[in-house]
């Protein structure tokens, strides 16, 4: 009956680092889910806006009208001039070609302060494990020409 006491202390001691890396992993999971979730709305309601727009001088106004947005928890770098394309593209289907509009989002994992995804990157050894990579296309309405 002494002795466990001891036995209680040395398990909890042995749990205890395991729990608590759970714990943070699960923390930090939900705060990139977040981040993936953000970037993906991003990613469609920008693509919804360029659909809808008649001419390809307003794609500039929604990539900076996006690229103000910040993420819920900031753990993703992306930037609007190398991460964030607006583009027509041509898709043709049975013969059919239609105009649409292509939306893409590349964002980084941000190791500019230490952090688990410092550590993770230094264990894993892969810079482009944890990277997101979005893309949208969303078919661009036709201009309504009034005479």
């Amino acid at each position: 009956m002494r002795f466990q006491r001891g036995q209680a202390i040395v398990e909890f001691a042995l749990i205890l680092p395991l729990f608590i890396l759970v714990i943070f992993g699960t923390i930090y999971f939900g705060m990139a889910f977040s981040d993936y979730i953000a970037l993906n709305s991003f990613a469609r309601s920008s693509a919804r806006e360029a659909s809808i727009s008649t001419e390809t001088a307003p794609y500039n106004d929604i990539k900076a009208k996006y690229g103000q947005k910040d993420l819920p928890a900031n753990l993703y770098e992306w930037d609007t001039t190398k991460g964030f394309k607006i583009e027509d593209v041509s898709i043709t289907n049975n013969g059919k070609s239609s105009q649409n509009v292509q939306v893409t989002i590349d964002a980084k994992l941000s190791t500019d302060q230490d952090s688990l995804a410092q550590i993770f990157r230094n264990i894993l050894g892969e810079d482009s494990l944890f990277d997101i990579h979005i893309q949208y296309t969303m078919y661009k309405e036709p201009s309504s020409s009034s005479s």
